[in-house]
């Protein structure tokens, strides 16, 4: 579920609040390789709360969207890698709490009719907790998690011409 208020504070400010919560279904897995035994995942619950603010200026042609963001999940779904004889196994594990926070900034901007620019940026700090360990046995605790950047920056344009009977062309670069 979500809840969340906004406030149009002028025809070109709007601020809102949110919290949602959300559930993924826990899972029993059998292995393929019977040195390992079966393994359950518990349910995951994320937790979500933002803060943010989305601005409309000159004359609707740049538009500028902020938020702040808590997240916090609750046996989060990842994968792990166990020895089973000499053979390296990835195997599926939950991490008790994981907790992510940040800021994310976009801003839209058309230049003319025809062209446009996008640029996005994010801070997702979202470290291991204490009591995960890698592949090699060590400790991840503090580490950022993987495949989560900790700075994400996207930059696009885009080129539109109308080519008359309400046909368009168009050239993107991300």
């Amino acid at each position: 579920g979500r809840l969340g208020v906004r406030w149009r504070a002028t025809e070109q400010t709007m601020v809102y609040a949110s919290v949602s919560r959300g559930f993924k279904a826990g899972l029993v897995e059998v292995n393929a390789n019977p040195l390992i035994a079966p393994f359950t995942l518990k349910p995951e619950i994320p937790t979500s709360y933002e803060i943010g603010t989305k601005l409309s200026l000159m004359d609707d042609r740049l538009a500028v969207d902020a938020n702040i963001f808590h997240n916090t999940v609750k046996d989060y779904h990842t994968q792990t890698s166990v020895f089973a004889g000499t053979q390296l196994v990835s195997i599926s594990t939950n991490i008790p709490e994981l907790v992510s926070k940040g800021l994310e900034v976009d801003v839209i901007g058309r230049l003319t009719d025809s062209i446009s620019i996008n640029a996005g940026y994010m801070y997702n700090d979202i470290p291991y907790p204490a009591g995960f360990f890698g592949d090699d046995g060590g400790t991840l605790a503090g580490e950022q998690v993987l495949s989560a950047p900790k700075h994400k920056l996207a930059v696009s344009g885009e080129f539109e011409r109308s080519f008359g009977a309400g046909h368009k062309g168009y050239f993107n670069m991300n």
